[in-house]
């Protein structure tokens, strides 16, 4: 059972926000920077892996802005950086990557999104690279293009209340991965992946056992996130085939901040993924995705893993950081693509996190 006393830990602290919500922030000092970089309309911060230091992204107008007690009030050795990119550049490209999507095929998809750390906006597809040409000429140097593997992924036995990290199952074969838990008023309900049902789909588990029906599914795609509901479901997401941790609050999303885990139901429990970009997008012939957060490490998501809880681990409580959008696979260092809690789903739904 852990511990109920909740202390600044090795990582980072855990305090509450202005509602009351615990919140883990693994790095204080990345966090005061990203806030300050993002309130001098600069793009955000990052901890170098190398040198440990942090850097702050700014367009070379908003860099003039800082100054030298804006950025000794981080607590850290500070780098300054100008971009290239500003965020309506950025936002820009990202449009102009939604608008492929009328030409993807069924099984084709885009991942895309501003690198903070290589000042670079990549673009990794199936699709090839001539889909993207016009793109690239009009922004010459500014644009990485990276053939990849990547699809939209989708315990066995779980009853009531309902956990995060179980099986989902439709038509007789596992399809996804429940999520999280969340109050909505005095209703609760279960994150999953707003891919994997279409709404008033009922949701089996994996012996059949009724999980609810998907009721709300809002934003889809922008957002990637449906909930499940008529059934009762708790605080707890499960870290392998039957052991479990209590959900105490959620985790804020950092650029180099680790480690995190993801819970699939397929691929298992991994902890061991990085934080290496924020605000990314997902085009498949559906639609784009925005605002995800990408995890890096040696794991993956294959399908059937869509959904899956990700989180970070503090006085032996799980702190929820979203939820599995889609993964890569068969490589060595691989990305998953995330669904954050606290700046998507909590504002979408206006919903509390259940805890343990």
């Amino acid at each position: 059972m852990p511990s109920a006393s909740l202390a600044a830990n090795e990582l980072g602290a855990v305090s509450k926000d202005g509602s009351g919500a615990w919140q883990f922030i693994s790095d204080p000092q990345l966090y005061r920077a990203n806030e300050l970089a993002q309130a001098h309309g600069g793009l955000g911060a990052y901890r170098d892996a190398g040198t440990s230091n942090i850097v702050m992204r700014m367009p070379k107008a908003a860099a003039a802005t800082l100054t030298s007690a804006d950025t000794s009030s981080v607590g850290a050795p500070v780098d300054v950086q100008e971009s290239r990119f500003d965020s309506t550049s950025i936002a820009a490209m990202e449009s102009e990557v939604e608008a492929l999507h009328t030409r993807l095929t069924h099984d084709q998809v885009i991942a895309s999104g501003y690198d903070i750390v290589r000042d670079l906006f990549v673009v990794e597809s199936n699709a090839p690279g001539s889909t993207f040409a016009d793109l690239e000429n009009r922004n010459p140097g500014q644009i990485e293009y990276i053939y990849a593997n990547i699809s939209r992924d989708s315990r066995h036995d779980d009853r009531q209340p309902h956990w995060g990290g179980a099986e989902l199952w439709l038509n007789g074969q596992q399809q996804c991965t429940s999520g999280y838990s969340i109050g909505v008023g005095s209703s609760h309900y279960m994150v999953t992946a707003g891919h994997c049902y279409s709404p008033g789909t009922t949701v089996l588990g994996g012996t059949g056992i009724n999980w609810g029906t998907i009721l709300y599914r809002n934003n889809y795609p922008t957002t990637d996130v449906e909930l499940i509901g008529g059934s009762s479901y708790s605080g707890q997401i499960y870290t392998s085939s039957t052991a479990s941790m209590a959900v105490k609050g959620y985790i804020q999303s950092l650029v180099g901040s680790y480690p995190y885990c993801v819970s699939g139901a397929v691929t298992g429990t991994n902890c061991a993924y990085t934080e290496t970009a924020e605000n990314q997008s997902y085009t498949d012939s559906v639609g784009t995705t925005t605002g995800l957060v990408i995890l890096q490490g040696n794991g993956g998501a294959f399908f059937g893993d869509s959904g899956a809880p990700a989180y970070g681990v503090s006085s032996g409580y799980a702190f929820i950081f979203g939820s599995v959008v889609a993964g890569e696979y068969l490589c060595g260092s691989c990305r998953v693509w995330i669904e954050p809690y606290h700046t998507r789903v909590q504002s979408l739904y206006n919903a509390g996190l259940v805890t343990g």
